[in-house]
């Protein structure tokens, strides 16, 4: 990824060593979240710890935004289109139907050199997680490019220039729990 190509006002995506960003992960192996920090502060990391943690799921046009937010935090968020994961990471959990509730795994980094500071597991709520599988399985057997990722994010950039602008239009929010 170009990131001076990447032009948006938020939700930054992760490159190696040169600004914060936070990344949602979905493979055969369910949901991760990773939030990379430069240098991850006493207060980012007891957040990551302890503090509740809030989902919300938009989806604008292929792109699915996973919102998130801390306590009564402001909204962050992570895009994601399945098919900008390698054709051997585009599966999706095996077996998984109503009622089944995902474990997230949240991990805070160190960015510039990719060190785990803190590990967190999450469940989600049943109905959340169904939500999630739907909305993924359907970007499955839709072609995507990056570049049209990249254009379909950058307009909900504009449409929606907070996150909190996106998790008022959730079609989906729930608490995690430990």
């Amino acid at each position: 990824m170009d990131f001076e190509q990447d032009n948006f006002l938020h939700g930054q995506y992760a490159v190696l060593g040169q600004e914060d960003g936070d990344v949602f992960i979905y493979d055969q192996e369910g949901p991760r979240l990773l939030l990379n920090r430069l240098q991850p502060t006493a207060r980012e990391i007891d957040e990551v710890r302890s503090e509740p943690l809030e989902f919300a799921l938009y989806l604008y046009g292929q792109v699915l935004f996973l919102l998130y937010r801390f306590g009564d935090g402001g909204w962050s968020d992570a895009p994601f289109n399945l098919q900008l994961n390698a054709p051997e990471h585009r599966g999706l959990c095996e077996r998984f139907g109503k009622g089944d509730r995902y474990s997230l795994m949240l991990q805070l980094r160190r960015h510039e050199t990719s060190t785990v500071v803190m590990n967190r597991m999450l469940r989600l709520t049943a109905e959340f997680s169904y939500e999630m599988h739907q909305l993924i399985a359907h970007q499955l057997f839709r072609p995507f490019t990056y570049t049209a990722f990249r254009g379909l994010r950058n307009l909900a950039y504009q449409e929606f220039p907070e996150p909190s602008d996106m998790a008022a239009r959730a079609c989906i929010r729930c608490i995690a729990t430990d």
